[in-house]
């Protein structure tokens, strides 16, 4: 092994070490217990009472092509409702179809106009439907199916260059009759039905095991996860029995580590994360006292803005019947974990109907939409946590290359806070400060500051920016690191004249 490869291996697991204590101090400062949440949800409106016992299905989309987003909601009294995301007056309100029993919007013929695809039980019949979004006609209808459809989702799920439209059906009541279908979103040919799978079906699509071909993933009544292949419909996967009704089921990268992950939850109140590819499970969540009756719903997406990924969360708690629960929306880090925000509380059955992340009313920040039993509910997520991050433009410089390091700051609390930034060189024990700073309430705004990277020798070593803000006692609020590494020059240098290069360096960013 060569003297130069010794060295870069020493550095990485020195800087490795340096890293991890970090980190640990980071999380630890951004939450210090996880079952409290940062931050509450805000709720921006609540609709007026629907008339029905369950919300089956929201969307949100600019469905008539006005320029303006609208919610569009489907409830067991057998109505669709249009509200404008921005006034939520009531745009349009369909005939009674008897029960809607699932609802999703797309474009499933790719004619650019947006369709409404829902599921229907009148009682003497069970169908699936598509519904001019602009016109409001009736496209299509399926025949007669076995059992009412549950979950939808508008797809190319066999890469063949049409989407189709995948649905997943309730049980008969008895654990049987459950049914994946595909039908094709031009012809409305039914393309394939599964087997009986045995209870209410919740499914997303992706390719959940980056091989190339999509996946169905199911969640059932019955408490399994299921894989699907999206060509062959070969069963891939089963999961072991989670204990009872996995109620949601969402497919993404949620902790940024390259491989998306199968999020699922049940009728026991747990949240678990599977490794779309081993199918290992990377975590499931806690349950202080059984507090949480049930999971109702389940949503990834980076919902604050923060550049991490959250798992949004529909939940019960209490017994079943309405009048003796309440339901939660919960928000948890994709990553860590920690419980983010929480809403207050609101009725039962919160996120059954989906959970719809969209910046619905156009104010630049991204909401959760989702209903109830009876109710629409959207809430904002603004932050009410000062916050700070740091990040470079790249991980490895060398001599005359220009590093741009750029940092978010944001206290949108009444009391101004302490911000702080910190150099270390773990491999010379060499740690100085960079900047402080006193911030403002109600700041926020993104800082970028470039230098050159001079010569420091041949000797690489690794680097390490820490950022945090503390409050008027000194306790911090928030932190974040970042770390890269310095490319040999072309002579050593010794530690001194490392360190009083960059103390040179911070001066000149000054």
């Amino acid at each position: 092994m060569k003297i130069k490869t010794k060295i870069a291996i020493t550095v990485i697991i020195l800087l490795s070490i340096f890293v991890a204590m970090l980190l640990a101090m980071t999380m630890a400062a951004k939450n210090k217990d996880t079952q409290e949440p940062q931050s509450s949800l805000e709720l921006e409106w609540v609709s007026d009472d629907l008339g029905c016992f369950y919300v089956r299905g929201v969307a949100s989309s600019d469905i008539d092509m006005d320029g303006i987003t609208e919610i569009i909601v489907g409830t067991s009294a057998g109505y669709i409702y249009i509200f404008n995301g921005i006034t939520h007056v009531e745009e349009w309100k369909s005939d009674d179809y008897g029960s809607i029993s699932s609802l999703i919007v797309g474009d499933p013929d790719s004619d650019g106009i947006t369709e409404i695809v829902f599921g229907d039980d009148t009682g003497d019949s069970t169908k699936l439907y598509v519904m001019n979004g602009v016109t409001h006609e009736i496209e299509w209808q399926s025949d007669d199916l076995i059992t009412p459809i549950a979950s939808l989702r508008i797809d190319d799920v066999d890469s063949d260059g049409t989407n189709e439209i995948v649905a997943g059906s309730w049980d008969d009541g008895t654990l049987n009759d459950a049914y994946i279908y595909i039908f094709d979103g031009i012809s409305h040919i039914q393309e394939w039905i599964s087997h009986d799978l045995h209870g209410e079906i919740r499914l997303d699509i992706d390719d959940v095991d980056g091989d190339g071909t999509k996946e169905i993933v199911c969640g059932t009544r019955d408490g399994y996860v299921y894989v699907f292949d999206g060509i062959s419909h070969t069963q891939e996967w089963q999961s072991a029995d989670l204990g009872c009704y996995v109620r949601g089921v969402a497919l993404d990268d949620v902790d940024g580590d390259g491989t998306r992950e199968i999020i699922v939850g049940n009728a026991e109140g747990y949240i678990y994360i599977f490794d779309g590819i081993s199918h290992v499970q990377e975590w499931k969540s806690s349950n202080p006292d059984d507090r949480i009756g049930w999971i109702s719903g389940l949503a990834v997406d980076d919902v604050d803005n923060d550049g991490i990924k959250e798992i949004i969360a529909g939940l019960m708690v209490g017994d079943i019947l309405p009048a003796e629960g309440v339901g939660y929306v919960y928000v948890y880090d994709g990553v860590t974990h920690d419980l983010e925000r929480q809403s207050d509380s609101v009725e039962q059955f919160i996120g059954c109907s989906g959970i719809d992340i969209n910046d619905v009313d156009s104010d630049g920040q991204k909401e959760i939409i989702t209903g109830g039993c009876s109710h629409i509910y959207v809430f904002g997520v603004s932050s009410t946590i000062p916050s700070v991050s740091i990040s470079t433009d790249k991980t490895t410089y060398t001599t005359g290359d220009t590093m741009t390091v750029t940092i978010n700051i944001s206290n949108p609390t009444e009391d101004s806070v302490m911000f702080q930034w910190y150099w270390g060189v773990p491999q010379y024990s060499i740690w100085r400060s960079v900047k402080s700073a006193t911030i403002p309430a109600g700041y926020a705004n993104t800082l970028n500051f470039s230098f050159t990277i001079p010569n420091w020798g041949s000797t690489p070593f690794g680097n390490v920016f820490y950022v945090q803000l503390l409050d008027e006692s000194s306790e911090v609020l928030d932190a974040e690191v970042a770390w890269w590494a310095y490319s040999p020059g072309v002579e050593a240098m010794s530690q001194v004249d490392i360190a009083e290069e960059i103390k040179r360096t911070i001066e000149r960013m000054e």
